[in-house]
């Protein structure tokens, strides 16, 4: 689609919930689909073809979010008993857990230089940590 709304085209035709796409540095599509059961991520060439399976885990994955450098994607999980975030690379591979399993760690955005990620934590109103891209703990942000 053009930025003023015009020339759309439909990527997949099921009746599948299909959403929260993002695009990848190679022009490509990661998306969220329940296609098979569960939701997990998929990637689709811009033109609708080459629909692929993109992490299989029979968990709940969304909310994809790629690396401005285009080599990461982080994603929220609950494979491991709650939201956690994890991350693998634009082109699969494995998938690495990122965030502390204690707390429940969802809505992941990467900074524009791809060192950091933000996320929401629950633990109440204590400040929320940006995290490192490789999965450190970076200085807390302060709230309001």
């Amino acid at each position: 689609m053009n930025a003023d709304g015009s020339d759309q085209t439909r990527l997949t035709a099921n009746t599948a919930r299909e959403d929260l796409p993002v695009w990848t540095a190679d022009g490509r599509i990661i998306f969220v689909s329940d296609r098979d059961g569960d939701p997990d991520l998929y990637v689709v060439d811009a033109d609708g073809a080459n629909v692929e399976q993109f992490i299989e885990d029979p968990s709940l994955d969304f909310f994809p979010a790629t690396a401005p450098n285009g080599d990461g994607v982080v994603f929220m999980s609950d494979r491991d008993g709650t939201f956690d975030l994890y991350r693998t690379t634009t082109r699969g591979g494995p998938v690495k857990r990122v965030t502390d399993p204690a707390f429940a760690d969802t809505w992941p955005n990467w900074s524009p230089h791809g060192n950091d990620i933000a996320f929401v934590r629950s633990e109440g109103r204590r400040p929320r940590p940006l995290r490192g891209a490789s999965g450190r703990d970076k200085p807390r942000a302060s709230h309001r």
